[in-house]
């Protein structure tokens, strides 16, 4: 049975003593603060949305110490466990972020887990709560550590990376087919001039686009590439120097309409606090739009970055001003290259924006009322 939860502006007990208040302070609402029992603890970060009110997410861990998956209903400020992992073959500790399938379906990744307890993929029906493993690692040629923000491919394939293993145990590019219940692995990282340690891909015409946080040159400092997965062809298109261009490049890559990416490095930059750059895929060419200075700006950033209609990016910190210097929610305007801290918080933010009906939505690891993360808004 659905385990539901539901915050109360009146605070009627519910769970665990009082329920989770929903607040607002300065545009920011905490929408649930985790208890750490059957609603899990640490939320892994980034949320996904159905467009009907519906959010998804999962968490690191939970009564059962293994994380679960959640959906929230923002009408009705509940949270619903929809599925709680046991750490056996259906994995443990799911990766951020999920990709919902145009039938319902939630599809994600563990670290843990499987066969071999090197993490599996999954696929999670809300409508029955159960989770099917449709692969499991080895560690091998096939990978390991699989991180999530899988790519749904017109065909129903499921592209991801995993961070170790493949034929050189520095990750690779895989991809899983559900119905089979096969993996293949596109691409094997070498651990040099291509990179290591891949993060979330993100889609681009008939190929994808993925940094690897290191590896690449004499710095080691971080890699763009771009991968066509029907031929397995990869190219190293940009190299990080650590430099004022950055280094340990996070999170996915956000594909403006203008046809470029925007991204962030977690250090690097004139003051080594991070960047916000912009990387144009038709000349492989890279420009720091922004250096943090470790100042009031909060410094390296972490997750992938928003962006509104008039242009503006949002991003969050590890580190900013506050009381606890948990980290900062920000945005950056790049027509103008005005930089505004939005908050301070005072539990550390994670995983990737989402912004839908003018509304941010996230999460942060840890803070809220039982000091186990919350889900957030933020309105402009």
């Amino acid at each position: 049975m659905r385990t539901t939860f539901i915050a109360t502006l009146c605070g009627a007990a519910l769970f665990a003593g009082t329920a989770p208040r929903a607040h607002a302070q300065s545009g920011l609402t905490t929408l649930w603060s985790f208890t750490g029992g059957v609603d899990g603890s640490s939320p892994a970060g980034g949320l996904v949305t159905n467009g009907s009110g519906q959010l998804f997410g999962d968490t690191d861990s939970g009564a059962d110490g293994y994380g679960t998956v959640y959906d929230f209903d923002i009408s009705g400020n509940s949270l619903n466990t929809v599925y709680t992992f046991t750490g056996r073959k259906d994995g443990g500790q799911p990766q951020p972020k999920l990709t919902l399938g145009s039938n319902g379906t939630i599809y994600g990744a563990t670290r843990y887990g499987g066969t071999a307890n090197s993490g599996v993929v999954f696929a999670v029906d809300p409508s029955t709560e159960t989770s099917t493993t449709l692969y499991s690692f080895q560690n091998l040629t096939d990978g390991g550590d699989p991180i999530g923000g899988l790519l749904l491919t017109t065909g129903g394939n499921l592209i991801g990376v995993a961070a170790s293993g493949g034929q050189r145990n520095f990750g690779d590019v895989f991809e899983v087919n559900p119905s089979a219940l096969t993996e293949t692995v596109l691409y094997s990282f070498d651990g040099g001039g291509d990179g290591k340690d891949p993060n979330i891909l993100s889609a681009y015409k008939k190929g994808v686009y993925g940094t690897n946080s290191e590896g690449g040159g004499a710095n080691d400092a971080g890699t763009i590439y771009y991968l066509v997965p029907n031929t397995g062809r990869e190219r190293t298109v940009y190299r990080f120097t650590g430099g004022n261009d950055g280094s340990l490049p996070n999170g996915s890559l956000l594909l403006d309409p203008s046809g470029v990416f925007y991204g962030t490095t977690l250090r690097g930059g004139a003051g080594d606090a991070g960047t916000i750059f912009k990387f144009d895929p038709k000349t492989s060419q890279l420009t720091t739009v922004y250096a943090f200075t470790g100042g009031a700006d909060g410094s390296h950033p972490l997750g992938g970055l928003a962006e509104d209609a008039a242009g503006n990016l949002y991003g969050t910190t590890k580190n900013g001003q506050g009381q606890t210097n948990t980290g900062s929610l920000f945005s950056f305007n790049v027509s103008s290259g005005t930089f505004t801290t939005l908050v301070n918080f005072t539990g550390q933010p994670n995983g990737n924006l989402l912004l839908t009906n003018n509304t941010i939505y996230g999460t942060t690891l840890s803070g809220g009322q039982y000091g186990f993360g919350t889900v957030y808004s933020y309105t402009p």
